[in-house]
């Protein structure tokens, strides 16, 4: 097997694997904000304050998310392309 066959399947492991963890991650977030929201809810006290919070927090949470995911898929482009250029110039 040459190095860039390896590189590229290495490559493409990791980029399977952060991607996993991060719809992984994504989804035990979604489930944290609605699990706070429904105590938000039945709360008595400081309800509207929570929820304005909760709402921001989220908002946050959820750019971040995608500003990070547009980085990474960036950054794997970048090295797939840095692979084929290596393979075409053996």
């Amino acid at each position: 097997m040459k190095n860039t066959d390896f590189n590229k399947q290495i490559l493409d492991w990791n980029k399977t694997i952060l991607n996993s963890t991060v719809n992984l991650l994504e989804k035990f977030q979604g489930y944290g904000e609605k699990t706070a929201g429904s105590y938000l809810e039945l709360s008595p006290w400081g309800a509207d304050e929570g929820k304005k919070v909760l709402s921001q927090w989220s908002g946050n949470r959820k750019r971040s998310l995608k500003a990070f995911k547009e980085s990474v898929a960036f950054g794997f482009k970048q090295a797939e392309g840095f692979c084929a250029v290596a393979k075409q110039t053996k």
